[in-house]
């Protein structure tokens, strides 16, 4: 049997940020960046800087649009659409897991993330199943978190 061609696409345009920008330098707190933001804002991490912890992506029901992620150098990054590869890791902020469990997880109804130039990865003596765990234990359709983009991470 020959191979299909995708029957469904995603627009990857780039979502507009309509609300509040977010900056997190090395050293700051990411997940209360995670919490104080709506949707429309975006948060945006230092290249280069080290993010530890074990992060949830909340869901969110005020303001519009998408949350942005992005490495504060995403713009030195690939052309959308094109793969980043290790030589790029500078570019990116680095998310890291201090333990087992993933270093960014979704809470039950997070929805409309756009995750851009980041690297997702554990400390280098600790075993972990998932760095990314986007869904888990739902059991109803509007606890599944949805319309999740990771792009050149």
């Amino acid at each position: 049997m020959a191979a299909t061609l995708p029957q469904e696409t995603i627009d990857t345009a780039l979502p507009a940020v309509t609300g509040a920008t977010r900056t997190v330098q090395a050293g700051g707190n990411f997940q209360e960046a995670l919490d104080l933001a709506e949707l429309g804002d975006e948060i945006v991490l230092q290249a280069g800087a080290t993010f530890s912890g074990n992060f949830t992506l909340p869901e969110k029901t005020t303001g519009s649009g998408w949350i942005t992620i992005r490495s504060s150098e995403s713009g030195s990054l690939p052309e959308l659409g094109n793969r980043v590869a290790p030589s790029h890791a500078g570019n990116m902020a680095k998310l890291v897991t201090p333990n087992s469990a993933a270093c960014l997880q979704t809470a039950f109804g997070a929805h409309h993330y756009r995750l851009i130039g980041l690297e997702f990865t554990s400390s280098s003596d600790i075993f972990v199943f998932s760095l990314l765990a986007l869904g888990n234990v739902e059991s109803l359709d509007a606890d599944f978190p949805t319309d999740i983009v990771v792009d050149r991470c």
